[in-house]
Protein backbone atom coordinates (compact mmCIF):
# COMPACT_ATOMS: atom_id res chain seq x y z
CA UNK A 1 0.00 0.00 0.00
CA UNK A 2 1.26 3.49 -0.57
CA UNK A 3 1.43 6.41 1.60
CA UNK A 4 -1.38 7.60 0.14
CA UNK A 5 -3.76 4.82 0.77
CA UNK A 6 -2.71 4.89 4.19
CA UNK A 7 -4.01 8.27 4.71
CA UNK A 8 -7.39 7.28 3.17
CA UNK A 9 -7.76 4.30 5.19
CA UNK A 10 -7.13 6.51 7.87
CA UNK A 11 -9.60 9.12 7.40
CA UNK A 12 -12.39 6.86 7.13
CA UNK A 13 -11.54 5.23 9.79
CA UNK A 14 -11.71 8.36 11.61
CA UNK A 15 -14.89 9.55 10.24
CA UNK A 16 -16.93 6.12 10.67
CA UNK A 17 -16.28 6.30 14.56
CA UNK A 18 -17.08 10.00 14.08
CA UNK A 19 -20.81 9.47 12.82
CA UNK A 20 -21.18 7.09 15.70
CA UNK A 21 -20.69 9.62 18.17
CA UNK A 22 -22.81 11.99 16.54
CA UNK A 23 -25.52 9.22 15.92
CA UNK A 24 -25.75 9.00 19.30
CA UNK A 25 -25.69 12.56 20.22
CA UNK A 26 -28.21 13.03 17.86
CA UNK A 27 -30.26 9.87 19.66
CA UNK A 28 -29.99 8.49 16.40
CA UNK A 29 -30.88 4.85 16.59
CA UNK A 30 -29.44 2.38 18.26
CA UNK A 31 -28.70 0.73 14.92
CA UNK A 32 -27.36 3.23 13.30
CA UNK A 33 -25.22 3.68 15.58
CA UNK A 34 -23.47 0.53 16.14
CA UNK A 35 -23.65 0.39 12.64
CA UNK A 36 -21.12 3.50 12.37
CA UNK A 37 -19.26 2.15 15.36
CA UNK A 38 -18.82 -1.33 13.47
CA UNK A 39 -17.47 0.40 10.03
CA UNK A 40 -15.05 2.37 12.07
CA UNK A 41 -13.67 -0.61 14.17
CA UNK A 42 -13.45 -2.52 10.85
CA UNK A 43 -11.96 0.58 9.17
CA UNK A 44 -9.04 0.62 12.27
CA UNK A 45 -8.64 -3.18 11.67
CA UNK A 46 -7.78 -3.00 8.12
CA UNK A 47 -5.44 0.17 9.36
CA UNK A 48 -3.60 -2.24 11.76
CA UNK A 49 -3.32 -5.08 9.31
CA UNK A 50 -2.04 -2.77 6.40
CA UNK A 51 0.60 -1.28 9.00
CA UNK A 52 1.74 -4.95 9.88
CA UNK A 53 2.06 -5.82 6.48
CA UNK A 54 3.88 -2.39 5.59
CA UNK A 55 6.65 -3.09 8.40
CA UNK A 56 6.38 -7.12 6.97
CA UNK A 57 7.09 -6.12 3.28
CA UNK A 58 9.81 -3.18 4.65
CA UNK A 59 11.59 -6.51 6.47
CA UNK A 60 11.42 -8.30 3.35
CA UNK A 61 12.89 -5.65 1.37
CA UNK A 62 15.83 -5.39 3.66
CA UNK A 63 16.42 -9.60 3.63
CA UNK A 64 16.30 -9.07 -0.06
CA UNK A 65 18.63 -6.03 -0.25
CA UNK A 66 20.92 -8.19 2.39
CA UNK A 67 20.82 -10.99 0.64
CA UNK A 68 22.07 -9.65 -2.99
CA UNK A 69 24.38 -8.19 -1.14
CA UNK A 70 25.85 -11.56 0.24
CA UNK A 71 25.51 -13.25 -3.38
CA UNK A 72 27.53 -10.52 -4.81
CA UNK A 73 30.08 -10.55 -1.75
CA UNK A 74 30.26 -14.52 -2.55
CA UNK A 75 30.54 -14.18 -6.15
CA UNK A 76 33.34 -11.16 -5.80
CA UNK A 77 34.97 -13.91 -3.63
CA UNK A 78 34.72 -16.71 -5.83
CA UNK A 79 35.84 -14.83 -9.08
CA UNK A 80 39.03 -13.30 -7.39
CA UNK A 81 39.84 -16.70 -5.93
CA UNK A 82 42.78 -17.99 -6.90
CA UNK A 83 42.00 -21.49 -6.70
CA UNK A 84 39.64 -22.90 -8.77
CA UNK A 85 35.54 -23.22 -8.10
CA UNK A 86 33.08 -25.61 -9.57
CA UNK A 87 29.56 -26.13 -9.32
CA UNK A 88 28.71 -29.33 -10.10
CA UNK A 89 25.55 -31.14 -11.39
CA UNK A 90 26.14 -35.05 -10.97
CA UNK A 91 29.97 -34.46 -12.60
CA UNK A 92 28.91 -31.74 -15.20
CA UNK A 93 29.71 -28.36 -14.88
CA UNK A 94 27.02 -26.05 -13.48
CA UNK A 95 29.35 -22.78 -13.62
CA UNK A 96 33.38 -22.24 -12.63
CA UNK A 97 35.31 -19.51 -11.69
CA UNK A 98 38.26 -17.58 -14.18
CA UNK A 99 40.55 -19.80 -12.13
CA UNK A 100 39.61 -23.03 -12.76
CA UNK A 101 39.82 -21.45 -16.69
CA UNK A 102 43.48 -20.65 -15.94
CA UNK A 103 44.46 -23.90 -13.89
CA UNK A 104 43.56 -25.82 -17.42
CA UNK A 105 44.33 -23.17 -19.82
CA UNK A 106 40.70 -23.01 -21.34
CA UNK A 107 39.96 -20.00 -23.51
CA UNK A 108 37.37 -17.29 -21.50
CA UNK A 109 34.98 -18.02 -24.71
CA UNK A 110 34.61 -21.61 -24.32
CA UNK A 111 31.53 -22.92 -22.96
CA UNK A 112 31.71 -25.05 -20.46
CA UNK A 113 28.78 -25.55 -18.87
CA UNK A 114 27.36 -28.67 -19.01
CA UNK A 115 30.60 -30.61 -20.15
CA UNK A 116 31.88 -34.08 -18.03
CA UNK A 117 34.54 -32.86 -15.37
CA UNK A 118 36.06 -36.17 -15.85
CA UNK A 119 37.28 -35.03 -19.60
CA UNK A 120 39.37 -32.75 -17.78
CA UNK A 121 41.07 -35.63 -15.98
CA UNK A 122 44.12 -38.07 -16.54
CA UNK A 123 42.38 -41.17 -17.64
CA UNK A 124 44.33 -42.96 -15.40
CA UNK A 125 42.41 -41.05 -12.54
CA UNK A 126 38.68 -40.56 -13.85
CA UNK A 127 37.74 -44.31 -11.74
CA UNK A 128 39.03 -42.70 -8.54
CA UNK A 129 37.66 -38.90 -9.30
CA UNK A 130 34.25 -40.69 -10.20
CA UNK A 131 33.58 -42.58 -6.98
CA UNK A 132 34.87 -39.58 -4.61
CA UNK A 133 32.24 -37.74 -6.36
CA UNK A 134 29.52 -40.06 -5.69
CA UNK A 135 30.67 -40.52 -2.00
CA UNK A 136 30.58 -36.85 -1.44
CA UNK A 137 26.62 -36.81 -3.52
CA UNK A 138 26.07 -39.59 -0.81
CA UNK A 139 26.89 -38.02 2.42
CA UNK A 140 29.91 -39.58 3.04
CA UNK A 141 32.35 -36.97 4.72
CA UNK A 142 35.71 -39.04 3.84
CA UNK A 143 38.02 -38.38 2.16
CA UNK A 144 37.74 -34.50 2.39
CA UNK A 145 40.15 -33.69 -0.46
CA UNK A 146 41.79 -35.71 -3.54
CA UNK A 147 45.15 -35.49 -4.92
CA UNK A 148 43.88 -35.40 -8.56
CA UNK A 149 46.30 -35.31 -12.25
CA UNK A 150 44.11 -32.74 -15.03
CA UNK A 151 44.85 -32.32 -18.69
CA UNK A 152 45.36 -28.42 -19.19
CA UNK A 153 43.94 -28.05 -22.92
CA UNK A 154 47.48 -27.36 -24.19
CA UNK A 155 48.22 -31.02 -23.54
CA UNK A 156 50.22 -30.67 -20.25
CA UNK A 157 49.30 -32.29 -17.14
CA UNK A 158 49.09 -30.29 -14.07
CA UNK A 159 48.60 -31.45 -10.25
CA UNK A 160 45.75 -30.65 -7.81
CA UNK A 161 44.15 -30.57 -4.75
CA UNK A 162 40.54 -31.20 -4.83
CA UNK A 163 37.60 -30.47 -1.63
CA UNK A 164 34.39 -30.77 -1.91
CA UNK A 165 31.06 -29.43 -0.40
CA UNK A 166 27.12 -30.76 -0.60
CA UNK A 167 24.36 -28.10 -1.40
CA UNK A 168 21.69 -29.80 -0.53
CA UNK A 169 18.57 -29.60 -2.99
CA UNK A 170 15.11 -30.95 -3.59
CA UNK A 171 14.80 -34.89 -3.25
CA UNK A 172 15.67 -34.99 -6.84
CA UNK A 173 18.77 -32.96 -6.78
CA UNK A 174 21.80 -32.46 -4.67
CA UNK A 175 24.89 -30.50 -6.26
CA UNK A 176 28.43 -30.24 -5.32
CA UNK A 177 31.01 -27.27 -5.60
CA UNK A 178 34.66 -28.20 -6.01
CA UNK A 179 37.17 -26.52 -5.35
CA UNK A 180 40.46 -26.98 -6.88
CA UNK A 181 44.31 -25.72 -6.11
CA UNK A 182 46.95 -26.46 -8.25
CA UNK A 183 49.93 -28.45 -6.46
CA UNK A 184 52.51 -28.33 -9.02
CA UNK A 185 54.58 -25.58 -7.11
CA UNK A 186 54.80 -27.82 -4.29
CA UNK A 187 55.63 -31.04 -5.83
CA UNK A 188 58.29 -29.47 -7.91
CA UNK A 189 59.87 -28.18 -4.97
CA UNK A 190 59.73 -31.75 -3.64
CA UNK A 191 61.28 -32.57 -6.77
CA UNK A 192 64.21 -30.48 -6.40
CA UNK A 193 64.79 -31.63 -3.14
CA UNK A 194 64.70 -35.63 -4.26
CA UNK A 195 67.32 -33.85 -6.97
CA UNK A 196 69.30 -32.16 -5.25
CA UNK A 197 69.79 -35.20 -2.74
CA UNK A 198 70.61 -37.54 -5.87
CA UNK A 199 73.17 -34.62 -7.02
CA UNK A 200 74.50 -34.79 -3.42
CA UNK A 201 75.20 -38.51 -3.30
CA UNK A 202 76.76 -38.61 -7.05
CA UNK A 203 79.06 -35.75 -5.80
CA UNK A 204 80.13 -37.57 -2.95
CA UNK A 205 80.47 -40.93 -4.70
CA UNK A 206 82.54 -39.16 -7.18
CA UNK A 207 84.70 -37.64 -5.01
CA UNK A 208 85.22 -40.72 -3.28
CA UNK A 209 86.33 -42.16 -6.35
CA UNK A 210 88.43 -39.76 -8.02
CA UNK A 211 90.39 -39.36 -4.47
CA UNK A 212 91.35 -43.46 -4.84
CA UNK A 213 91.60 -43.64 -8.52
CA UNK A 214 93.86 -40.53 -8.52
CA UNK A 215 96.10 -41.97 -5.94
CA UNK A 216 96.69 -45.60 -7.40
CA UNK A 217 96.81 -43.84 -11.12
CA UNK A 218 99.64 -41.32 -10.11
CA UNK A 219 101.72 -44.36 -8.42
CA UNK A 220 101.49 -46.74 -11.78
CA UNK A 221 102.35 -43.62 -14.14
CA UNK A 222 105.53 -42.71 -11.87
CA UNK A 223 106.69 -45.84 -11.74
CA UNK A 224 106.15 -46.39 -15.58
CA UNK A 225 108.13 -43.85 -16.49
CA UNK A 226 111.00 -44.76 -14.18
CA UNK A 227 110.81 -48.06 -16.14
CA UNK A 228 111.69 -46.54 -19.57
CA UNK A 229 114.76 -47.02 -19.59
CA UNK A 230 114.61 -50.26 -19.32
CA UNK A 231 116.45 -52.77 -21.11
CA UNK A 232 115.25 -56.23 -22.89
CA UNK A 233 112.46 -54.64 -24.81
CA UNK A 234 110.65 -53.22 -21.25
CA UNK A 235 110.47 -49.81 -22.46
CA UNK A 236 107.80 -50.40 -24.43
CA UNK A 237 105.38 -51.96 -21.98
CA UNK A 238 106.40 -49.79 -19.69
CA UNK A 239 105.15 -47.32 -22.53
CA UNK A 240 102.14 -48.81 -22.38
CA UNK A 241 101.54 -48.70 -18.65
CA UNK A 242 101.89 -45.16 -18.65
CA UNK A 243 99.06 -44.83 -21.58
CA UNK A 244 96.96 -46.36 -19.48
CA UNK A 245 97.57 -44.81 -16.47
CA UNK A 246 97.22 -41.29 -18.70
CA UNK A 247 93.77 -42.43 -19.60
CA UNK A 248 92.92 -43.36 -16.27
CA UNK A 249 93.62 -39.76 -15.23
CA UNK A 250 91.89 -38.61 -17.85
CA UNK A 251 88.83 -40.50 -16.49
CA UNK A 252 89.33 -39.12 -13.18
CA UNK A 253 89.25 -35.48 -14.27
CA UNK A 254 86.18 -36.89 -16.44
CA UNK A 255 84.58 -37.80 -12.95
CA UNK A 256 85.85 -34.43 -11.41
CA UNK A 257 83.68 -32.60 -13.86
CA UNK A 258 80.40 -33.97 -12.19
CA UNK A 259 81.62 -33.20 -8.89
CA UNK A 260 82.42 -29.06 -9.40
CA UNK A 261 81.87 -27.98 -5.70
CA UNK A 262 84.90 -30.32 -4.47
CA UNK A 263 87.63 -28.89 -7.07
CA UNK A 264 86.80 -25.71 -8.14
CA UNK A 265 86.55 -23.40 -5.10
CA UNK A 266 90.24 -22.83 -5.30
CA UNK A 267 89.53 -21.58 -9.02
CA UNK A 268 86.72 -19.39 -8.09
CA UNK A 269 87.28 -15.42 -8.56
CA UNK A 270 84.81 -12.28 -9.47
CA UNK A 271 83.72 -12.39 -13.14
CA UNK A 272 81.88 -10.68 -15.38
CA UNK A 273 79.16 -12.88 -16.23
CA UNK A 274 78.08 -10.63 -19.67
CA UNK A 275 81.05 -11.16 -20.82
CA UNK A 276 81.61 -14.90 -20.42
CA UNK A 277 78.03 -15.42 -21.97
CA UNK A 278 79.21 -13.53 -25.06
CA UNK A 279 82.34 -15.57 -25.79
CA UNK A 280 80.92 -19.15 -24.98
CA UNK A 281 78.08 -17.73 -27.20
CA UNK A 282 80.34 -17.03 -29.63
CA UNK A 283 82.28 -20.28 -29.43
CA UNK A 284 79.36 -22.56 -29.94
CA UNK A 285 77.79 -19.97 -32.73
CA UNK A 286 80.93 -21.35 -34.64
CA UNK A 287 80.01 -24.96 -34.49
CA UNK A 288 76.41 -24.44 -35.40
CA UNK A 289 75.28 -26.01 -38.74
CA UNK A 290 72.82 -24.14 -41.27
CA UNK A 291 69.31 -23.31 -40.25
CA UNK A 292 70.44 -22.38 -36.75
CA UNK A 293 70.56 -19.07 -34.85
CA UNK A 294 71.96 -17.36 -31.55
CA UNK A 295 71.44 -14.63 -30.47
CA UNK A 296 72.03 -12.68 -27.21
CA UNK A 297 70.66 -9.89 -25.51
CA UNK A 298 71.76 -7.93 -22.49
CA UNK A 299 68.84 -6.66 -20.46
CA UNK A 300 70.08 -4.04 -17.78
CA UNK A 301 73.20 -3.74 -16.23
CA UNK A 302 76.24 -3.80 -19.18
CA UNK A 303 78.64 -5.53 -16.51
CA UNK A 304 77.40 -8.43 -14.16
CA UNK A 305 79.64 -10.06 -11.56
CA UNK A 306 79.69 -13.24 -10.09
CA UNK A 307 82.14 -15.33 -8.09
CA UNK A 308 82.70 -18.57 -9.90
CA UNK A 309 85.21 -20.54 -11.91
CA UNK A 310 85.36 -19.66 -15.05
CA UNK A 311 85.64 -23.17 -16.68
CA UNK A 312 82.98 -24.68 -14.66
CA UNK A 313 80.70 -22.08 -15.49
CA UNK A 314 81.34 -22.09 -19.19
CA UNK A 315 80.77 -25.66 -19.25
CA UNK A 316 77.41 -25.21 -17.38
CA UNK A 317 76.35 -22.79 -20.21
CA UNK A 318 77.56 -24.82 -22.92
CA UNK A 319 75.63 -27.56 -21.42
CA UNK A 320 72.39 -25.28 -21.68
CA UNK A 321 73.25 -23.98 -24.94
CA UNK A 322 74.05 -27.89 -26.21
CA UNK A 323 70.40 -28.61 -24.73
CA UNK A 324 68.65 -26.58 -26.70
CA UNK A 325 70.47 -27.25 -29.79
CA UNK A 326 69.92 -30.69 -29.59
CA UNK A 327 65.87 -30.15 -28.97
CA UNK A 328 65.72 -28.74 -32.65
CA UNK A 329 65.93 -29.45 -36.08
CA UNK A 330 66.68 -25.97 -36.77
CA UNK A 331 65.42 -22.43 -35.22
CA UNK A 332 66.67 -19.43 -32.98
CA UNK A 333 68.28 -19.87 -29.86
CA UNK A 334 68.15 -16.50 -27.80
CA UNK A 335 70.78 -16.32 -24.44
CA UNK A 336 69.49 -13.39 -21.95
CA UNK A 337 71.16 -11.78 -19.24
CA UNK A 338 69.71 -9.64 -16.54
CA UNK A 339 69.48 -9.36 -12.60
CA UNK A 340 66.25 -9.79 -10.87
CA UNK A 341 65.58 -9.03 -7.50
CA UNK A 342 64.12 -12.15 -5.61
CA UNK A 343 61.34 -12.10 -3.63
CA UNK A 344 60.53 -14.68 -0.24
CA UNK A 345 58.11 -16.71 -2.53
CA UNK A 346 59.55 -17.66 -5.57
CA UNK A 347 63.27 -18.30 -3.07
CA UNK A 348 61.39 -20.55 -1.31
CA UNK A 349 60.47 -22.76 -3.74
CA UNK A 350 64.02 -23.37 -4.43
CA UNK A 351 66.20 -24.86 -1.72
CA UNK A 352 69.05 -22.78 -0.64
CA UNK A 353 68.23 -19.84 -2.68
CA UNK A 354 67.74 -16.27 -0.28
CA UNK A 355 65.53 -12.99 -1.22
CA UNK A 356 67.56 -10.39 -3.12
CA UNK A 357 69.83 -10.03 -6.49
CA UNK A 358 70.67 -12.71 -8.40
CA UNK A 359 72.59 -13.24 -11.84
CA UNK A 360 70.45 -14.63 -14.34
CA UNK A 361 71.31 -16.51 -17.58
CA UNK A 362 68.66 -17.50 -19.77
CA UNK A 363 68.85 -19.86 -22.82
CA UNK A 364 66.18 -20.31 -24.65
CA UNK A 365 64.86 -22.51 -27.71
CA UNK A 366 62.35 -23.28 -30.61
CA UNK A 367 62.57 -26.81 -30.15
CA UNK A 368 59.92 -29.65 -29.36
CA UNK A 369 59.73 -28.93 -25.87
CA UNK A 370 59.37 -31.08 -22.56
CA UNK A 371 56.76 -33.16 -21.14
CA UNK A 372 55.96 -32.90 -17.03
CA UNK A 373 57.20 -36.19 -16.68
CA UNK A 374 60.60 -35.35 -18.89
CA UNK A 375 60.70 -31.69 -17.39
CA UNK A 376 61.20 -32.72 -13.82
CA UNK A 377 63.72 -35.20 -14.10
CA UNK A 378 65.75 -33.28 -16.59
CA UNK A 379 68.45 -33.33 -13.83
CA UNK A 380 68.44 -36.90 -12.60
CA UNK A 381 71.77 -38.29 -13.20
CA UNK A 382 71.92 -40.81 -16.31
CA UNK A 383 68.59 -39.75 -17.44
CA UNK A 384 68.30 -38.63 -20.88
CA UNK A 385 66.34 -39.20 -23.70
CA UNK A 386 68.80 -39.22 -26.58
CA UNK A 387 69.16 -42.38 -26.64
CA UNK A 388 72.57 -45.09 -24.90
CA UNK A 389 74.79 -42.83 -26.93
CA UNK A 390 74.42 -39.96 -24.65
CA UNK A 391 75.48 -40.04 -20.84
CA UNK A 392 73.09 -38.50 -19.26
CA UNK A 393 75.21 -36.23 -17.16
CA UNK A 394 74.96 -32.57 -19.24
CA UNK A 395 72.57 -31.22 -17.06
CA UNK A 396 73.27 -32.79 -13.80
CA UNK A 397 76.52 -31.15 -13.74
CA UNK A 398 75.31 -27.90 -14.93
CA UNK A 399 72.85 -28.14 -12.16
CA UNK A 400 75.86 -28.97 -9.33
CA UNK A 401 77.60 -26.01 -10.72
CA UNK A 402 74.85 -23.78 -9.68
CA UNK A 403 74.39 -25.53 -6.26
CA UNK A 404 78.09 -25.56 -6.17
CA UNK A 405 77.71 -21.38 -6.76
CA UNK A 406 74.63 -21.00 -4.05
CA UNK A 407 72.36 -21.02 -7.18
CA UNK A 408 69.82 -23.04 -9.06
CA UNK A 409 68.56 -23.97 -12.33
CA UNK A 410 64.66 -23.65 -13.57
CA UNK A 411 63.26 -25.04 -16.72
CA UNK A 412 59.92 -23.90 -18.09
CA UNK A 413 58.61 -25.96 -20.84
CA UNK A 414 55.68 -27.52 -22.54
CA UNK A 415 55.10 -29.58 -25.91
CA UNK A 416 55.58 -27.53 -28.97
CA UNK A 417 56.27 -24.29 -27.39
CA UNK A 418 60.11 -25.10 -26.53
CA UNK A 419 62.14 -24.94 -23.29
CA UNK A 420 63.58 -22.14 -21.08
CA UNK A 421 66.59 -22.98 -19.03
CA UNK A 422 67.22 -20.43 -16.60
CA UNK A 423 70.80 -20.49 -14.38
CA UNK A 424 70.72 -18.14 -11.23
CA UNK A 425 73.61 -17.34 -9.60
CA UNK A 426 74.48 -14.76 -6.39
CA UNK A 427 75.81 -11.60 -7.58
CA UNK A 428 79.04 -10.88 -6.29
CA UNK A 429 79.60 -9.02 -2.86
CA UNK A 430 81.20 -4.91 -3.72
CA UNK A 431 84.06 -6.06 -1.32
CA UNK A 432 85.46 -8.91 -3.12
CA UNK A 433 85.56 -6.75 -6.52
CA UNK A 434 88.95 -6.15 -8.28
CA UNK A 435 89.49 -2.58 -9.80
CA UNK A 436 89.10 -3.79 -13.31
CA UNK A 437 87.20 -6.84 -13.73
CA UNK A 438 86.83 -6.55 -17.36
CA UNK A 439 90.37 -6.79 -17.97
CA UNK A 440 90.55 -10.41 -17.18
CA UNK A 441 91.51 -13.41 -19.72
CA UNK A 442 88.81 -15.30 -20.89
CA UNK A 443 89.71 -19.22 -21.23
CA UNK A 444 92.77 -20.15 -23.40
CA UNK A 445 90.45 -23.24 -24.08
CA UNK A 446 87.48 -21.72 -25.23
CA UNK A 447 88.93 -21.25 -28.81
CA UNK A 448 89.52 -25.02 -29.39
CA UNK A 449 86.02 -25.96 -29.30
CA UNK A 450 83.64 -26.81 -31.83
CA UNK A 451 81.13 -28.50 -33.85
CA UNK A 452 82.41 -30.45 -36.29
CA UNK A 453 81.85 -34.26 -36.38
CA UNK A 454 85.13 -36.54 -35.82
CA UNK A 455 85.18 -40.24 -36.20
CA UNK A 456 88.01 -42.18 -34.24
CA UNK A 457 89.04 -45.07 -35.93
CA UNK A 458 91.36 -47.11 -32.86
CA UNK A 459 91.32 -50.95 -31.69
CA UNK A 460 92.05 -50.10 -27.87
CA UNK A 461 88.06 -49.26 -26.53
CA UNK A 462 89.74 -47.21 -23.82
CA UNK A 463 91.53 -45.16 -25.80
CA UNK A 464 88.63 -44.30 -28.38
CA UNK A 465 86.39 -43.76 -24.91
CA UNK A 466 89.38 -41.15 -23.48
CA UNK A 467 89.07 -39.57 -26.77
CA UNK A 468 85.36 -39.41 -27.16
CA UNK A 469 84.87 -37.77 -23.55
CA UNK A 470 87.91 -35.38 -24.09
CA UNK A 471 86.55 -33.82 -27.57
CA UNK A 472 82.15 -33.90 -26.89
CA UNK A 473 83.48 -31.26 -23.91
CA UNK A 474 84.80 -29.28 -26.30
CA UNK A 475 81.47 -29.48 -28.24
CA UNK A 476 82.33 -32.00 -30.91
CA UNK A 477 80.27 -34.68 -32.30
CA UNK A 478 82.40 -37.99 -32.31
CA UNK A 479 81.48 -41.31 -33.83
CA UNK A 480 83.68 -44.58 -33.15
CA UNK A 481 84.91 -47.01 -35.43
CA UNK A 482 86.80 -50.18 -33.94
CA UNK A 483 88.49 -51.95 -36.66
CA UNK A 484 89.49 -50.46 -40.63
CA UNK A 485 86.50 -51.75 -42.32
CA UNK A 486 84.06 -50.29 -39.67
CA UNK A 487 85.73 -46.81 -40.27
CA UNK A 488 85.38 -47.26 -44.18
CA UNK A 489 81.82 -48.29 -44.41
CA UNK A 490 80.63 -45.36 -42.51
CA UNK A 491 82.81 -43.04 -44.37
CA UNK A 492 80.77 -44.79 -47.75
CA UNK A 493 77.29 -44.62 -45.95
CA UNK A 494 77.34 -41.11 -44.37
CA UNK A 495 80.02 -39.15 -46.31
CA UNK A 496 80.46 -35.75 -44.67
CA UNK A 497 82.89 -36.47 -41.31
CA UNK A 498 84.48 -33.70 -40.96
CA UNK A 499 87.72 -35.22 -39.50
CA UNK A 500 88.92 -38.43 -38.77
CA UNK A 501 91.29 -40.08 -35.86
CA UNK A 502 93.05 -42.98 -37.35
CA UNK A 503 95.68 -44.77 -35.19
CA UNK A 504 98.53 -45.69 -37.47
CA UNK A 505 98.58 -48.94 -35.57
CA UNK A 506 95.84 -51.41 -36.29
CA UNK A 507 94.48 -54.82 -36.21
CA UNK A 508 95.13 -56.52 -39.69
CA UNK A 509 95.93 -53.73 -41.35
CA UNK A 510 98.74 -50.81 -41.46
CA UNK A 511 96.93 -46.71 -40.61
CA UNK A 512 98.62 -45.70 -43.33
CA UNK A 513 97.28 -48.26 -45.71
CA UNK A 514 93.51 -47.07 -44.81
CA UNK A 515 94.66 -43.76 -45.03
CA UNK A 516 95.39 -43.67 -48.85
CA UNK A 517 92.15 -45.53 -49.25
CA UNK A 518 90.47 -42.58 -47.31
CA UNK A 519 92.76 -40.06 -49.79
CA UNK A 520 91.94 -41.66 -52.68
CA UNK A 521 88.12 -42.45 -52.55
CA UNK A 522 87.02 -39.06 -50.63
CA UNK A 523 89.86 -36.44 -51.79
CA UNK A 524 90.22 -33.10 -49.17
CA UNK A 525 89.35 -35.66 -46.21
CA UNK A 526 90.90 -33.96 -43.17
CA UNK A 527 92.70 -37.22 -41.19
CA UNK A 528 94.88 -36.67 -38.44
CA UNK A 529 97.24 -39.80 -37.77
CA UNK A 530 97.48 -40.73 -34.50
CA UNK A 531 100.69 -42.83 -33.04
CA UNK A 532 101.13 -44.61 -29.65
CA UNK A 533 104.87 -43.84 -29.51
CA UNK A 534 107.46 -42.17 -31.61
CA UNK A 535 107.44 -43.27 -35.23
CA UNK A 536 109.32 -40.40 -36.84
CA UNK A 537 109.54 -42.26 -40.45
CA UNK A 538 105.58 -43.32 -40.23
CA UNK A 539 104.81 -39.95 -39.94
CA UNK A 540 106.73 -38.29 -42.18
CA UNK A 541 104.92 -40.81 -44.79
CA UNK A 542 101.63 -39.62 -43.42
CA UNK A 543 101.95 -36.37 -43.94
CA UNK A 544 103.25 -37.04 -47.31
CA UNK A 545 99.61 -39.05 -48.09
CA UNK A 546 97.73 -36.55 -47.56
CA UNK A 547 97.11 -36.35 -43.45
CA UNK A 548 96.23 -33.10 -42.13
CA UNK A 549 98.70 -33.94 -38.56
CA UNK A 550 99.93 -36.34 -36.59
CA UNK A 551 99.41 -36.57 -33.01
CA UNK A 552 101.00 -38.89 -29.82
CA UNK A 553 99.15 -40.59 -27.54
CA UNK A 554 97.63 -40.36 -24.83
CA UNK A 555 95.03 -37.86 -25.90
CA UNK A 556 95.97 -34.61 -23.35
CA UNK A 557 93.65 -31.62 -22.62
CA UNK A 558 94.44 -29.39 -24.24
CA UNK A 559 96.36 -30.73 -26.90
CA UNK A 560 94.44 -32.96 -28.90
CA UNK A 561 91.32 -30.28 -29.12
CA UNK A 562 94.38 -27.95 -29.92
CA UNK A 563 95.59 -29.99 -32.93
CA UNK A 564 91.88 -31.20 -33.84
CA UNK A 565 90.79 -27.22 -33.95
CA UNK A 566 93.69 -26.39 -35.94
CA UNK A 567 93.24 -29.12 -38.75
CA UNK A 568 89.96 -28.29 -38.93
CA UNK A 569 90.98 -24.58 -39.66
CA UNK A 570 93.43 -25.32 -41.89
CA UNK A 571 92.54 -26.07 -45.85
CA UNK A 572 92.89 -29.42 -46.20
CA UNK A 573 96.86 -30.62 -47.48
CA UNK A 574 97.33 -31.92 -51.06
CA UNK A 575 98.67 -35.47 -51.44
CA UNK A 576 102.29 -35.61 -52.50
CA UNK A 577 102.69 -39.26 -53.34
CA UNK A 578 99.91 -41.33 -52.58
CA UNK A 579 101.13 -44.60 -53.84
CA UNK A 580 104.58 -43.53 -51.23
Amino acid sequence: MTRRSWRIAASLAVLALSLGALARALAVSDRRAEGFAALGVLLLAILALGLALRAQEERLRRTRRDLVRTRLRAEACVEASPDGVVLLDGVRIVGANPAFRRLLAIPPDEPIEGLDLLSFVEPDDRPRVRQWLEQRLAGIPEPDHLEITAVRRTGMKVGLEAACARIPGDERRTQLVLFLRDTTGRRTVDVRSRQLERVEALVDIAETIVAEFESVLSRIQREARAGRTAGDGAAERFEAIDRAASRGLALVRRVRMFAPGSGDEQNRRPIDLVRLVRETAADFLRGLPAGFGLEVRTEGPKRIVVRADPVSLRQAIWQALQNARDAMDEGEIVVRTRVIDLDETRAASHPGAHRGPWAIVEVRDTGHGMTEEVRLRAFEPFFTTRGPRAAGLGLTSAYATARALGGYIELDSEPGRGTIFRLAIPLAEDAELPEDVTAEEPDPRARWRGRESILVVDDDAGARESIRELLERYGYHVEEAANPRDALERLRKRPGVDLVLLDMVLPGRSGLDVLRRIVRRWPGQRVIMLSPYPLPDQEAQALAIGAADTFRKPATDPDLPRAVREALDRPPPAPEDVDA
